[in-house]
């Protein structure tokens, strides 16, 4: 059973024209044991560099997002999967140095073995 996910993952990887195809034709033709989750992931996560093959079109991730977030909504259930590279980190960037500076003279307190 796995097997066939990996497979469908690995054939939508390689498909051509990705940006030409709809949510729908992808879904239910494509990959149709595949989740939106797993087809969202798969497309912002990884290219295929070496062929130049592109990924889906704009439209169809916004689409495969909205989704997302409507089943999360309705199910309560964990959207961790929607963590995008976000500039807005709770953490300041003295908080940041403060911490590491601390850690590092945590350190110094062991003795460095001698072959350092």
């Amino acid at each position: 059973e796995e097997l066939k996910k990996i497979r469908k993952a690995v054939s939508f990887l390689v498909i051509h024209q990705k940006p030409k195809k709809s949510l729908e034709e992808i879904t239910n033709d494509l990959c149709p044991i595949l989740s939106v989750q797993q087809l969202y992931r798969i497309s912002t996560m990884y290219w295929d560099d070496k062929y130049g093959t592109e990924t889906v079109s704009g439209e169809v991730l916004s689409r495969m997002k909205r989704m997302m977030v409507e089943d999360s909504n309705s199910s309560n259930s964990n959207t961790s999967f929607l963590l995008d590279d976000d500039p807005s980190v709770p953490f300041s960037w003295d908080q940041l140095t403060v911490d590491a500076v601390e850690m590092k003279v945590q350190l110094d307190a062991f003795p460095s073995p001698d072959f350092l």
